[in-house]
């Protein structure tokens, strides 16, 4: 299951088991799948990516990653010019999801969002900022600054939970991501299935 999964990945972290897969960059896509998921799902339009991944799988640079994903959301007109975009890697975006119109003009529902595998991700809550990721990396600052999430395989207790809300935006913990993360594609369905059972067979089962 994506809750064992999830669990795992808190408990021994994303490298428990890297000869299998990218334990992180899995988590990247279903966390997209979980926001999509609770956006209303594929079947109602809902558009959502995982932005690293993403790039990493086609060799892409910021650059040319920001171009695609900006001519698919029909926002941004593309990367700036600013030089320092060539020394990034994701300025820290993970996940971008939205609801088109069927019009398809500007102005929509757009959310970007962070994750955070590792135990010291309460320190990482504040680093992601659409709108200055907006104004630095796109050509055209949207007119609706994007939303803002944040993605963590822990559960969180009520005692941290509005701090966590005030400083990351809508959170998803182990436990609403794996509420929502229903639609998530075979392939990486799959790859999950044997990180999950590489790690098991290592650290849990005699």
């Amino acid at each position: 299951s994506i809750y064992v999964f999830l669990l795992l990945l808190a408990w021994y972290g994303h490298l428990a088991a890297k000869e299998v897969a990218r334990a992180d960059s899995l988590f990247e896509e279903v966390s997209a799948a979980a926001v999509r998921g609770y956006m209303g799902g594929a079947a109602a339009g809902v558009k959502a990516v995982a932005f690293g991944p993403t790039r990493r799988k086609k060799s892409k640079g910021f650059r040319s990653a920001v171009d695609d994903l900006c001519s698919r959301l029909g926002e941004g007109g593309g990367i700036s010019t600013d030089p320092a975009a060539s020394d990034q890697k994701d300025a820290k975006l993970d996940v971008v999801a939205w609801t088109p119109f069927p019009d398809g003009r500007r102005g929509k529902l757009v959310m970007f969002g962070q994750c955070a595998t590792g135990k010291n991700w309460n320190a990482k809550v504040t680093e992601l900022q659409p709108e200055s990721f907006c104004k630095l990396w796109l050509r055209e600052v949207p007119q609706i600054t994007p939303g803002k999430l944040f993605f963590v395989p822990f559960t969180i207790s009520d005692k941290g939970w509005n701090i966590a809300i005030s400083r990351a935006g809508i959170v998803f913990d182990r436990c609403r991501i794996a509420a929502h993360a229903a639609d998530i594609p075979a392939p990486i369905v799959k790859k999950c299935r044997l990180w999950t059972r590489a790690v098991l067979a290592r650290h849990v089962l005699p």
